[in-house]
């Protein structure tokens, strides 16, 4: 997330004589709207239009009302005043006009503006006004330059503040917090809060919102997500309440993005797209577009790619033309996640490094953890072990300081790299060690600690361990359907956070688990699993789908209204429920090094069947139905798949079955079983008849709904359509619009 910037303008408080007018206004506007002074000062405008005093104000309060093009006609004529105090009033100018640049698309032009209007104040002799100019420099230029430039920036205003305040040391001390949480320091949070203890007092609601966001900043870097939500809350309860609008932009944005963390969805939707509306009016683009970032991420949870896109592309656009070296890190991030998503494993890895390398660009490592750690997941995926060690390193050097790496992500990722190296004994002790690790022992289900179940579950497989099979499995399976079900009655967005993960997420991991069950002599395990893994997945895009809904009251009735499952069926429940003549076939298709298999259940009991669904897999099938689409036999892909796909399960069936349901794993469900050539030159469906079910839960609970009773009829029929308008001046009417519309005969319909 951004850097809190200070909001300058609070800051004006010598009585210094351009400095005293804008203090006086931002008070004023602050506390009743300010309209009686404004009223005054037009007042004094229009009686002497060259007065550089009612310049200056008018045109303040035209910045206050978001109104900058009038704004800087004035701050225009304020510039060439004549006298002397020319310069002062040159620099008041230029600083008003850098002030909405500085939030807008223009950076570099408020750069600009603020060396001069510095220069200008340093040779008046004016140091509120030097001062003023430098801390909005360090805070262009912290997102421009990097933190480093801003820090040595930060420390020369407050050397430059003459006479400094109660106020100024409340913007000191937050600021020195805000700098210090991108370093690691442990004192942030101490220095953010001394700093609000002396804002609030004072009634000086523009900087003690802005310490209110510092200190979520600060919450959120320690992984305290309450703490994060309360904070921002309070920043904007603040901004609100003083009707400051860039400060309700900022805070909506900060707020929002910390619920959506913490999982309520349609909440922190709401407060983005309220971000975005604020930050258009105010012209502060660069909260906008994190604000549009903010739901990129949100449409990436609730499935929802295409709006994903369109959100992501708009905010790296925003941050690249200003140049917003923290926005362009977040961006590459978010990019990364979505090539991961896609399975294009080799380019996310290195984009994630080039995320990482931005972060460090902008003087911000510490926010480039995730980055490194998802980076190592997919180096152990793509079985580069070295490097995942390496890159391990790396985390090491700089991440002490975190909690959340120390404690979950340092213990796990180690623990997989001692996993896929084979070395079992260091692998176990290394994932005991994670919180994740107790979590689940303890029952408390979330994503971390689901998958720590899972890689303990492979661990305990490959040492013969049955007893912590059995219960690292039955927390993977029945505890987690038992508490997604709890937390579908208690409300929709509990439930969603199942969707999110830190830390990869169990999805990689399941492919391999049901392998390793079945070739263990665990097939009804590894067979309830993917009933369970299915199960859950038809939750999810219920889930996704009433996530877009904004009001929570809403989403969580149409959540309780809808079908529950009871439960998932097990392999002997199936059996029992499968005609004498049919088979069901469960595909699990490995993901990296994984094996595939398809688990085969019929009335004679359950049988794992190895398949080859290595990733060329997924080019054959999409070229086959590309083909396929365009009328043209693709014999030998069709010959391919059968061979790699389905002749391993046909062969193990007798001749007495001749029905075939099919449960697809991913790119399988794009795959036209029945067009498939098998060995002998039949096509599969010569051979059998073949139906598709997501689950054999899903399957058993279509079954046991009776047909509807009544008469069945198929009707066939070659209709000749006549216009609307025929129709109606034969019974005497008036045709609507269009109804002259005459449709011709479909082509085929009278052949078929």
């Amino acid at each position: 997330m951004p850097f809190v910037p200070l909001l300058a303008a609070a800051l004006l408080q010598e009585p210094v004589e351009p400095a005293r007018i804008v203090r006086e206004i931002q008070v004023a506007v602050d506390r009743d709207g300010g309209a009686a002074l404004e009223r005054t000062w037009r007042n004094t405008l229009r009686a002497r239009p060259r007065d550089p005093r009612a310049m200056l104000a008018v045109a303040t309060f035209e910045r206050n009302r978001y109104r900058y093009e009038q704004a800087d006609s004035l701050l225009r004529l304020l510039m060439v005043v004549g006298g002397p105090d020319s310069l002062r009033w040159r620099a008041a100018a230029q600083l008003g006009q850098a002030a909405w640049r500085a939030l807008g698309s223009q950076p570099a032009a408020a750069d600009t503006l603020l060396v001069r209007a510095r220069s200008d104040a340093e040779r008046a002799g004016d140091a509120r006004l030097t001062a003023e100019a430098t801390l909005v420099l360090a805070q262009i230029r912290g997102r421009t330059q990097g933190n480093a430039v801003a820090r040595g920036l930060f420390e020369d205003w407050w050397r430059s503040v003459p006479q400094a305040d109660g106020v100024d040391s409340a913007v000191y001390l937050c600021s020195l917090g805000s700098l210090a949480i991108t370093r690691g320091d442990t004192t942030a949070w101490t220095l953010i809060k001394k700093g609000l203890d002396i804002a609030l007092p004072r009634q000086s609601w523009r900087v003690g919102g802005n310490c209110w966001l510092a200190l979520a900043q600060s919450n959120d870097q320690r992984g305290f997500g309450d703490g994060t939500r309360g904070a921002a809350s309070r920043a904007l309860s603040l901004f609100r309440r003083i009707s400051y609008l860039p400060g309700v932009a900022l805070a909506a944005q900060w707020y929002g993005y910390a619920l959506v963390e913490g999982q309520r969805f349609a909440e922190g939707r709401a407060l983005l797209e309220e971000a975005i509306r604020a930050a258009r009016i105010t012209r502060f683009e660069s909260v906008e577009a994190w604000a549009r970032l903010g739901l990129a991420r949100f449409y990436v949870d609730v499935g929802d790619l295409e709006q994903a896109r369109t959100y992501a592309t708009e905010a790296a656009a925003s941050h690249e033309r200003r140049r917003d070296l923290w926005g362009i890190a977040a961006s590459r991030l978010f990019e990364a996640e979505a090539l991961a998503a896609a399975g294009e494993l080799s380019r996310a890895s290195s984009r994630f490094l080039d995320a990482f390398r931005s972060y460090q660009a902008a003087s911000i490592p510490l926010s480039g953890v995730g980055a490194l750690v998802a980076r190592a997941g997919l180096q152990l995926r793509l079985g580069h072990t070295d490097s995942a060690v390496r890159t391990v390193a790396v985390l090491d050097s700089f991440a002490r300081s975190s909690a959340a790496w120390v404690q979950n992500e340092r213990p796990v990722l180690l623990g997989s790299i001692a996993l896929a190296q084979g070395r079992l004994e260091a692998a176990d002790s290394l994932l005991r060690r994670a919180n994740m690790a107790q979590s689940w022992r303890r029952g408390i289900a979330y994503t971390g600690a689901r998958r720590v179940a899972l890689l303990e579950t492979l661990i305990a497989l490959r040492r013969g361990d049955g007893a912590r099979v059995d219960s690292a499995l039955s927390f993977s399976t029945t505890v987690m359907t038992r508490y997604l079900a709890s937390r579908l009655d208690e409300g929709y967005s509990s439930a969603l956070a199942q969707l999110r993960s830190t830390t990869g997420g169990p999805a990689d991991l399941y492919p391999a688990a049901v392998a390793e069950l079945s070739l263990r002599g665990r097939a009804h395990d590894a067979f309830a699993l993917i009933e369970h893994v299915r199960a859950r997945a038809v939750v999810e895009r219920r889930l996704r789908a009433i996530a877009h809904l904004t009001d929570s009251t809403r989403a969580l009735a149409t959540l309780k209204s809808a079908p529950r499952e009871s439960g998932v069926v097990t392999a002997d429940e199936l059996r029992e429920l499968l005609a004498p003549d049919e088979a069901y076939v469960a595909y699990s298709i490995g993901l990296d090094e994984a094996p595939s298999l398809a688990l085969v259940v019929t009335r004679a009991g359950i049988r794992p069947i190895p398949v080859d669904g290595r990733s060329d897999v997924v080019r054959d099938i999409d070229r086959f139905t590309q083909l396929a689409a365009t009328g043209v036999e693709a014999v030998e892909l069709s010959r391919r798949l059968a061979a790699r796909l389905l002749q391993p399960v046909v062969d193990s069936l007798g001749t007495s079955i001749r029905r075939l349901v099919i449960a697809p794993d991913g790119a399988l469900h794009r795959l036209p079983f029945d067009a498939l050539t098998l060995r002998d030159g039949q096509r599969v469906v010569e051979r059998l008849a073949v139906s598709i079910s997501p689950s054999a839960t899903a399957l058993i609970t279509l079954r046991a709904h009776n047909l509807p009773s009544g008469t069945r009829v198929v009707a066939f029929g070659n209709p000749t359509y006549r216009s609307r308008a025929a129709q109606d001046t034969t019974r005497g009417g008036t045709a609507p619009p269009f109804a002259a519309l005459t449709l011709p005969r479909l082509g085929y319909s009278a052949s078929e």
